[in-house]
């Protein structure tokens, strides 16, 4: 990939569509609509309910009826079609034995990881791994009893550090099994203490890390005589600055700068979801949106007010009323509030579809910031390849950044 060329493309169409992507839809309402065009508000009201859940959830889009929409819609996907890892399938899969109780979207991981290194040799190639932000230690114990090299499990959390070693007592080393170990270190925050760690012959993992830890992966790897990385982002709504974006010199040339909504844009989008889930997320919307716009102007209330969890059955079961008596209990009257939402009805959809066309930009940030990651690597004399590894519908952060 030529990565230059993808970023300034992934730059151009975030450039001419910010006041879609940068802010939430009922950030800035009413202003924020409309910034949304009325023919695709008006194409987008057409469709079916499976329609928009199959546009929502990101899938093969050419069922759709003819129009602008569609056809922006699709030129986007094309924009973050981006090559996968080849990996082929594993004659000597991890053992079942050894991943129970583990996750069944960590399982995919591990299979995939054990696959990917076995193709690139990366266990001949280094003598230790590094786990960043391991855990409980399943990536380390994976690779270091079965095939790779002996392992070290950072972990800033003591808790998970103990609840991996408890694990262990109950499993039985396969044999040809490498030593791994944890060691209880907030990796990132002390360079003193992160350089002993690298050295020419180790591989360094950093499997979904969160936020400013995936840069602070890449620099110690940088800044150290590290002999290859794999890291996958994640969490993007934790970047905390605008220090810790635009890391490349091609970047700060001409950089966009994303909020904290647009980051989190990037970390919730490309999830896969049921047809069940969008109903609901659809219902969830609903409420969320009336009680919103019942608060701007029953009490001039212009900022978004946050809340905590409403339980699932409230969704289905309930009224608006209902929600509204859970979040905000003996303020108002049921009468007024249902008497609201059936009025708000029109408008409440429009902002719902909105957030269908927002949601269309997720991956192409998230993408930007994996890109300028790859610049930054690039910069600095690596070999880099950014690729797609696991299933999308079970892992959706599943693009990886090798370099060596």
């Amino acid at each position: 990939m030529n990565f230059q060329t993808h970023f300034t493309a992934l730059k151009d169409a975030l450039n001419s569509s910010v006041n879609l992507w940068q802010y939430e839809v009922l950030n800035g309402y009413p202003d924020t609509l409309k910034y949304y065009p009325e023919q695709w508000l008006a194409y987008l009201d057409q469709l079916s309910p499976q329609e928009l859940y199959t546009l929502d959830n990101a899938r093969d889009l050419s069922s759709l009826p003819a129009h602008a929409f569609k056809s922006w819609a699709q030129d986007l996907q094309q924009l973050t079609k981006i090559e996968k890892f080849k990996v082929h399938e594993e004659h000597a899969p991890i053992p079942k034995k050894a991943l129970l109780n583990i996750k069944l979207k960590k399982q995919h991981e591990l299979n995939y990881l054990k696959r990917l290194f076995k193709q690139y040799k990366i266990p001949l190639r280094f003598t230790k791994m590094l786990d960043i932000g391991g855990g409980m230690g399943h990536t380390s114990r994976i690779f270091s009893h079965f095939g790779g090299p002996p392992c070290i499990c950072l972990e800033k959390d003591q808790g998970l550090i103990d609840r991996g070693r408890e694990k262990l007592k109950n499993l039985a080393l396969p044999t040809g099994a490498q030593a791994f170990q944890f060691c209880q270190i907030e990796f990132g925050n002390n360079p003193v203490h992160d350089k002993k760690f690298f050295s020419a012959n180790v591989f360094s993992l950093g499997l979904h890390t969160c936020g400013a830890l995936a840069n602070k992966h890449i620099q110690a790897y940088l800044q150290n005589p590290g002999g290859g990385l794999l890291n996958f982002g994640c969490c993007y709504g934790k970047l905390e600055n605008q220090q810790e974006q635009n890391l490349s010199q091609f970047a700060q040339q001409d950089p966009l700068t994303f909020e904290k909504y647009a980051l989190t844009l990037a970390t919730r989008s490309h999830a896969e979801m049921t047809f069940d889930d969008f109903l609901l997320k659809q219902i969830v919307k609903q409420y969320r949106y009336t009680l919103h716009l019942y608060l701007y102007e029953k009490e001039n209330q212009k900022k978004f007010q946050g809340l905590g969890n409403t339980p699932i059955k409230i969704y289905r079961e309930g009224s608006f009323a209902d929600y509204v008596a859970y979040n905000l209990p003996g303020q108002y009257t049921a009468k007024d509030l249902n008497q609201f939402y059936a009025k708000s009805i029109p408008l409440v959809r429009k902002l719902f579809l909105a957030n269908i066309i927002r949601w269309r930009f997720g991956r192409i940030i998230e993408q930007y910031i994996l890109t300028d990651r790859c610049l930054y690597l690039q910069e600095h004399q690596r070999h880099v390849e950014m690729k797609e590894l696991f299933h999308e519908h079970l892992s959706p952060r599943n693009i990886g950044i090798l370099a060596f």
